[in-house]
């Protein structure tokens, strides 16, 4: 039987965190910085149950916004990056995590979202 994977690290793109470096540190510090990760333990989990998978859910959407950090919410611009980085991040972890139910969760969480 093949054992599947009970953990996710959710890494952000470089874009984020080097808008970000420049923002908070100047341009030296923002050419050293490496992007986030925030490691995701579902172990505990079935995610063949619909109360486990929104359960997960709400720990992808937790940890993808940890990982894109925190921004200067009087700036529009780093506003639409950190939103651009968050959907990202939660959408890849979504896709990696492969469980059916937890797609449909973000499915309908999304559409909801955006409507």
């Amino acid at each position: 039987m093949t054992r599947l994977p009970t953990q996710l690290h959710i890494r952000v793109g470089v874009a984020l965190s080097t808008l970000l470096g420049f923002a908070l540190f100047g341009a030296a510090s923002a050419s050293e910085a490496q992007p986030p990760g925030i490691t995701v333990s579902y172990a505990d989990l079935d995610l063949s149950r619909i109360g486990d998978a929104q359960r997960l859910y709400s720990r992808l959407q937790r940890a993808s916004a940890i990982a894109c950090g925190s921004l200067d919410e009087s700036s529009l611009p780093l506003q639409v990056e950190w939103q651009r980085c968050y959907k990202q991040a939660l959408a890849k972890a979504v896709v990696m995590v492969n469980a059916p139910l937890l797609q449909t969760v973000y499915a309908v969480r999304a559409d909801g979202a955006a409507g």
